[in-house]
Parts: structure tokens; sequence; C-alpha cells
């Protein structure tokens, strides 16, 4: 019996297929489309400006993920962003548009270029660290920051706010002044050689927020600086998480990398780090630590696209040299090794890419040529007495430190680094971090004489900022030792662990620095920083007159850093570190003694108004005061509960 086969035809579904995919994608452009417009109008209506930024460094850290790691997508979208914010900000003073109307567009730009191409980027190979768990795990010390502020808002005594208005966030808020009064940033002479965080800053200011010099401006700005540094914070916990969570080889238990972000994540929250950071009110040293952070981060995934990664570090170097300009060693020599390792790759893009890496110099030449140059021509003039002085600056509290914490810190990562080799580029971009921080420390220490005696404040500070950037480093680096289970691995891992962790309890601090207890738990506690009804709240409110009102004895210890803040507050006639008035006596001391209202009455030329819960307060002033008249300008105010 013969069989006869009939064979059916089939519809073509794949050309619908195609079809609907495109159909799919063009309405999902147009409702992104529309999204950002709507974002970009609530913004020019009055919605913060933080959102758009948020929205637009979340929006390319996803766009790169795939293909370069989350915490390495997280480092370059800041690091470029940042510097992107710059540029425009250097260049709004020649133009006439208003600078925050340069950004909004800025921002706009960047986020219709992240959500609107044709696809995601395809990853370039599994990457073991893109994994669900070691993303949150990464992400802990972020939550529980932004966790503590949202607390702290609400509990009555919290810090909410007033954590970032304490002493050097005084300078920010001066400089930030003055570059909205600018339109921008300043340059040449009237320029401050690392005004990049105050630049940054700036940014975060409204476009519906007039520059007129008042107290709601004074206001907007300051609270500018608050959601900028609230995001830093975040982004620092979130990469000092990856790193360590990177440093892994693949073939780790998958527990092993969501448990070191986990770790390095909130260490890095520390009370003696992030929590010191907050209490001096040095913003860049959180900007500084995550440059540094983000840096590794990028160096450690180079290998996908060299000359990104390269032009991304030579941006990075760029940022640190106008923020803190020592650390700059470090992605240089990033930037420097990455080159070399995959020279052949950039030989080969460099018609394609190659630009990245021409505008990134670019960038870096004209950044040290117009902010950079005037501080090292300084510099090279003076004699050794006078660099020392430069770098010897006295201060009442310097930054927490332990020489032999970070001599073991050094020697934990140097020599685990090299008994684990989880990876050559990663052995290697140890290495490099580790160089760089030598040789941004030369200068400093070498302008000073050396290591020994106290170190004084900027010492401090580059000895606590490279010891905070490092953990996540050793926490990495030791988990991957442990885990490998050889026995000289596991031990040196073990020694390291255990000895750094006594040198961190053992190690001397100020009764004022926290040990113990870390930033997000400050903000909720309320004392460290001040509650926000006595600091934050007195600041926003005293802004608003035209008297110059300051707190004596109304809620000690927080009268002082609302007349700190209100040094630099003042109208623009008076405003500047350059006046011998108003500023000068509200900083030149940090007690409550009420001589200095005599001082403050003589050389303001305006009402001056003590807000105090001391009856006896104008008898005891009169009684400092070499001459009644000194008074004739001030009126005391009984503060009401």
């Amino acid at each position: 019996m013969a069989t006869t086969s009939t064979s059916v035809a089939r519809p073509d579904v794949s050309s619908h297929q195609s079809q609907g995919s495109s159909a799919w994608g063009s309405r999902t452009r147009l409702y992104l489309l529309v999204g950002v417009l709507v974002l970009g109008s609530a913004t020019l209506a009055g919605l913060p400006m933080w959102v758009l930024a948020v929205t637009t460094l979340l929006a390319w850290t996803a766009r790169l993920t795939p293909r370069f790691g989350a915490g390495a997508a997280l480092a370059i979208a800041y690091i470029a962003g940042a510097s992107l914010d710059f540029v425009v900000l250097a260049l709004a003073p020649v133009q006439p548009l208003r600078f925050q109307h340069l950004v909004l567009g800025l921002h706009l730009v960047l986020l219709l270029a992240a959500v609107l191409r044709a696809r995601p980027d395809a990853p370039a190979a599994r990457f073991h660290v893109n994994r669900p768990g070691v993303i949150l795990g990464s992400a802990l010390g972020s939550i529980a920051w932004f966790v503590g502020l949202g607390i702290a808002a609400l509990v009555p005594g919290g810090s909410a706010r007033s954590w970032a208005v304490l002493d050097d966030s005084t300078v920010d808020l001066y400089n930030t002044g003055r570059f909205a009064w600018n339109n921008g940033v300043e340059t040449f002479p009237a320029t401050n050689p690392r005004p990049f965080e105050h630049a940054l800053t700036l940014t975060f200011v409204s476009p519906t927020q007039p520059i007129d010099d008042s107290g709601a401006e004074f206001v907007a700005e300051l609270d500018a600086h608050i959601a900028h540094w609230a995001i830093v914070v975040a982004v620092c916990a979130f990469l000092a998480g990856w790193v360590a969570a990177s440093l892994l080889p693949r073939h780790s238990p998958r527990w092993g990398a969501p448990v070191a972000g986990a770790i390095a994540s909130t260490l890095v929250l520390a009370g003696p780090a992030t929590g010191f950071f907050l209490l001096r009110g040095q913003i860049n040293a959180t900007i500084t630590v995550a440059i540094l952070l983000g840096s590794f981060a990028v160096a450690l995934r180079s290998r996908v696209l060299p000359t990104t990664a390269v032009a991304t570090l030579i941006l990075a170097m760029t940022v640190l040299m106008l923020t803190w300009t020592p650390f700059a060693a470090v992605p240089g020599l990033l930037a420097a090794v990455s080159a070399w390792t995959w020279r052949t790759q950039i030989r080969a893009t460099l018609r394609e890419s190659g630009w990245q890496i021409a505008v990134s110099l670019a960038a870096f030449a004209t950044a040290a040529l117009l902010y950079a140059a005037s501080t090292f021509t300084s510099l090279a003039q003076k004699d050794s007495t006078a660099l020392e002085s430069s770098v010897t600056v006295a201060t009442t509290l310097p930054a927490p430190f332990s020489y032999s914490m970070t001599v073991a810190v050094v020697l934990a990562v140097a020599v685990i680094a090299v008994i684990v080799r989880p990876e050559v580029r990663a052995c290697r971009a140890v290495g490099a971090t580790l160089l760089g921080l030598a040789v941004g420390a030369v200068p400093i220490f070498a302008a000073r004489g050396g290591f020994g005696g106290d170190l004084e404040y900027y010492p401090s500070r580059y000895v606590q900022m490279s010891t905070v950037a490092l953990v996540p480093l050793l926490v990495g680096l030791v988990l991957s030792a442990l885990l490998t289970r050889r026995r000289a691995a596991v031990a040196t891992a073990a020694v390291a662990a255990v000895g750094v962790g006594a040198l961190a309890i053992t190690a001397p601090l100020d009764s004022r620095v926290e040990r113990w207890i870390p930033a997000p738990a400050l903000l909720v506690v309320g004392d460290y920083y001040g509650p926000d009804e006595y600091v934050y709240d007195r600041i926003a409110d005293y802004v608003q007159y035209d008297d110059l009102v300051v707190p004596w004895y109304a809620d000690i210890p927080w009268d002082q850093p609302v007349r700190f803040m209100m040094a630099n507050a003042t109208r623009s006639d008076d405003r500047g570190h350059e006046n011998g008035g108003e500023n000068w006596v509200l900083r030149i001391r940090m007690d409550d003694l009420p001589d200095r209202i005599c001082w403050l009455g003589e050389a303001s030329n305006r009402q001056v108004t003590i807000v105090t819960r001391a009856p006896d307060l104008p008898s005891a002033a009169l009684a400092e005061c070499y001459d009644p008249s000194q008074l004739d300008g001030v009126r005391f105010v009984l503060a009401e509960d």
C-alpha cells in the first residue's frame, strides 16, 4: 500500500513576532518618552531636583549593569554624570541662561539617552555578582542609611537634616552661594581650587528657586546640600559592598558574595568612618571614598570595554584632583594599569571609541589649568617652612586614625591579594590602589617632616580616608581566603581579621567620636548631630530675617552649630571669610561665653537679635563689654518652648 506524504504549510509567524516586538518596543519607548517629559515638567513645577538626578543615575546604572556589573555600572554613571554636571556649571557663567535650567536640560537629555535606546546592552559574559542576592547584600548599607533617615524624620528629636549642617558644611554652603551668584563655578582669580563638591551641591537647587540673596535661597541651597550628601552616602555604601563581593572567586559558595557585600556596605557607615564625616561636615570625604571605590570597581571590569574603563578612570582622577588632590594618584595609576593590560584591545578600537579617552584627557588638562594650576604654582614657590605650615593646620578634633591599624590593613590587603589571587586583574588593581595611596601620602608627610607626633587636620584625614577605602577590599579578600580552604590562605585571613578587628576595638578615640553606633542609628538618636528642632529648623527660621538672629544660652550645645552656620548665611554685603565682622566673631571660638556678644554688636552693621533662655544674659554681656555702646544694636529675646 502506497503511502502518500502531505506537508501542511505552517504560517510564517516570525515576521508577525518581529512586527509585534517592534510595535511593543515603539510603544514602550513612547511611554518612556512621555514619562521623561512628565518628570521634567514636574521638576520645572517644583518637584525636588534630586528626584530627576536619582532617576537619571539609576537609569544609566540599569543600562550598564548587564555588561559591567551593578557596582561598576553605578561607578561609571556617577563619575561620568557628575563630570558632565561640573562641565555645565563651569560653562554656565559665560551664557545667559540660569544654571538650574542648564542642569535640568542636561539631566533630561541623559535620561532620554538611557531609556530610549533600542535595546539593552547584551551581557559581555556571565558575571556572578550580578545575582539579585549579591546586589541586595551590597545595598544593605544604603538601605540602612535611608531607613535611618526615614525614622529620624518621624521620631521626636531625630537628626533627619541636622546631620548635614555641622562644621565644614558651612564652607560648602558658603561656596555654593558664591557659585549660585556667579551663575556657575568661578575660575581663575576668584577660584576655589577644590570646587567639585560645592558645584555638585548646586546641581540640586530647584529651577523654581530664584537666586536673589534671600533666606529662601539659602535654605534651598542647604536642602540641596543635604540631598546631595545623602545620595553620595548611599552610593558609597553600595560601592563598598559591591567591591567586597566582586573580589570573591566565581566558584565561591552562593552565600559568600552577598555576605561580603553586606559586611562591607555596613562597615563604611561606622561611627569612626561616615559617622565622623557627618560630624565634621566633610562631604568631600564621602565623595572621595566613593570615587576611590568606584575607580576600583571600574578597574575590575576594565576588560569588558577597556577604552570606556580607562576614560572613566581619567575622569575619576580629574574629580579627585578637584576634591582631595592627593587621592587622584589612585585612579591615575588604575587607568595606567588598565591601559597597559588591555593595550591590544584599546588599539583595535581607537577609531570607534578612542574619542572617550581623548575627551577625558582634555577634561583633566582643562581642569588642572583652570582650577589646580594656581595651587600647584603657589606650593612650588613656598619654602619648606611654608609648606609645612600649609599641611600642619591645627584642629581641635583630628580625624580618628591609628597607625597600627592602617599598617595592618595595608599589609593584610597586600599579602592576601598575593596569596589568593582571585583574578590577575584584581591583584593588579589592588596593587595599583595601594601604590596610589602611598604616592598621595608622600607630599603630605614629606611637607610635615615625617610620621612622628600627633597628626594635624590634613594628615589625619588622609590616613583615615585611606583606611576607610581599603576596608571593603580587606573584607572581600579575607572572605576569599577563608573560602579557599587552603591552610596558608585561611590562617593568613584569620590572623588578619582578628588582628585588624582587635586594633579597631582598642584604638584610642576622642570621646567625641562614636566607636560603636553607626551613622544611621546616630540619625535616629538625635543627640549626636543635634535634634532638627534645635539646629536645622532654627537655621531655616533665622535666615528669613533681615536682622542677624543667633541663639545664645538657648539650648547648649546646639547653639554653636547654629551660630556657625549663620556666619555664612549673612547677606552678600557682609558675607565672606575675608570679612572681619560678623563672620569672624561667630566662627572664631566654639564656646558660649557672653563677651562675644559685645564683639558681635560692635562688628555688625545691622540689628543683632540674641535668642536665649537665660534672663540674666543681657547683664552678663554688658559686664563683659569695654563700652556699653557695643550693645546698642543688640536686643535679647527669650526663647519660646
